[in-house]
């Protein structure tokens, strides 16, 4: 684990302007190594953010979470932008070309060599945080002197990094050191500063609305071709959106690791079909059918379906393949914070997807929830609260 507390007794945090970085060292004497992407987050398998000593956010699967919503919310320029900050990319020589999300290779660590240094710097953004992805300051001077803790969980090296491909054998061995945090603090004018000092003495909390993610795993029963649910239990009173992808276990794979393969049976591109069921409600009123239906739906959930300039970085190559998703939105208005369906009182959740393939062997092993959460934290004059 990498943990980094940043603090003051002055100052607020400029959320959006937090990067991390480490300087990455291959260990290997002869072998390259090669990332499983170009986005640093693919080292880390889980990440937690504390404010003032309690827990708020909480991400597992975090690689994974992370390629996916970036695939999904970037365009292919803009992930090529934010990839120079990580490992940097190979972009293919072959149709599609870097037009596609699952074509951005990273670039390798080389060994150590005659002129060749086996160190890079590497940055990464926490993207993942709603707390660190909004635009409200965050008052430092009020978490008690605990401030803020961003621990950073160290995946495998199996599950980050690519041992073969093509016939050639690449370096699962390497070093994080001098890892930093750069970012802004800001003060206020006295004035301003101590009426947010007078209010927090009255007992006044500053709230900071954000909209957080849980991840979790569920697997699936073998045996029953084309069909299965996919159950989950929370008690959320305020859920934004799910999203679910799928994962078939198998060997070592190349490129293809856990992080970055959201599979699909490509054959089912007219057949497969799914809702939610969410207490007495179903969602949508009828199944939604085929790949065309479920990325139109995808691209309305994650707010971008009705825009004529922002675009994702999934083609429908990658779409049909390798970067298959399916998502609802339980907003009851769009863009409009807090307005999630209230679940804590519905007893399970349920995914229902049909005509998945057509054999067993076509099924996913397990399916990959994400939940966003509409969720308020309150910075007190002594403590920090979440309410969700």
């Amino acid at each position: 684990m990498i943990q980094i507390p940043i603090g003051s007794t002055t100052e607020w945090l400029v959320p959006e302007s937090l990067v991390f970085s480490a300087l990455i060292s291959n260990e290997h004497a002869t072998r390259a190594l090669w990332p499983a992407s170009p986005d640093a987050n693919v080292l880390f398998e889980r990440v937690d953010i504390r404010l003032g000593g309690n827990l708020i956010e909480s991400v597992t699967e975090s690689a994974r979470v992370n390629e996916l919503f970036t695939r999904l919310t970037m365009s292919p320029t803009k992930k090529l932008n934010a990839h120079q900050m990580g490992f940097g990319t190979q972009i293919s020589a072959t149709p599609p070309e870097w037009d596609a999300a699952q074509q951005h290779d990273a670039a390798t660590v080389p060994f150590a060599a005659a002129g060749v240094s086996n160190t890079k710097r590497i940055h990464w953004r926490c993207n993942l945080s709603g707390l660190l992805s909004q635009h409200r300051a965050i008052p430092l001077f009020a978490l008690s002197g605990q401030g803020l803790t961003i621990s950073w969980f160290v995946a495998p090296a199996a599950d980050s990094t690519i041992l073969s491909d093509g016939g050639v054998t690449y370096s699962q061995d390497y070093k994080l050191t001098d890892v930093k945090a750069h970012c802004t603090l800001i003060t206020l004018a006295d004035e301003l500063q101590e009426s947010f000092n007078g209010q927090l003495l009255q007992g006044n909390p500053i709230r900071i609305p954000i909209k957080k993610l849980e991840s979790m795993w569920s697997y699936i029963p073998t045996g029953i071709p084309s069909k299965f649910t996919v159950p989950m239990t929370r008690n959320y009173t305020r859920l934004a959106s799910i999203y679910a992808s799928f994962a078939q276990e198998q060997a070592d794979a190349g490129k293809l690791k856990l992080c970055n393969n959201f599979y699909v049976h490509t054959a089912s591109a007219e057949t497969l079909s799914h809702s939610f069921q969410i207490g007495a409600r179903r969602i949508p009123d009828n199944d939604v059918v085929g790949f065309s239906e479920s990325w139109y739906r995808l691209l309305n959930c994650i707010g971008i379906g009705g825009s004529l300039s922002h675009s994702t970085g999934v083609t429908h190559a990658d779409y049909a393949t390798n970067s298959f998703a399916l998502a609802c939105d339980l907003e009851k208005i769009p863009q409009l914070s807090s307005s999630g369906e209230n679940v804590s009182n519905v007893g399970q959740i349920q995914l229902n997807i049909a005509g998945f393939g057509t054999l067993a062997s076509h099924l996913p092993s397990r399916a990959h929830l994400v939940c966003q959460i509409d969720a308020i934290v309150e910075c007190r004059d002594t403590t920090v609260e979440l309410f969700e």
